[in-house]
């Protein structure tokens, strides 16, 4: 069946498997390659947030102050 969004009322929920690709929670969005802030979607992305790839790209920060990694 189909969980309609917002539709669920709980205290608890038991999970065992998730998959939520295209899912924003708490302000981060989750795709198929990436879990980032919603307004850094790639690495090189200067606006502040948090990126981490699947590739092993990793980068915090904005335009001013960063820490960044990923491979050229």
């Amino acid at each position: 069946t189909v969980i309609v969004a917002k539709s669920i009322t709980a205290d608890k929920i038991y999970v065992s498997d998730l998959s939520a690709f295209g899912a924003t929670i708490g302000g981060f969005k989750i795709t198929d390659k990436a879990i980032h802030s919603v307004t850094k979607d790639s690495p090189n992305n200067t606006t502040r947030g948090i990126y981490l790839g699947n590739e092993g790209e990793f980068a915090v920060g904005d335009t001013n102050n960063f820490i960044k990694y990923f491979i050229i």
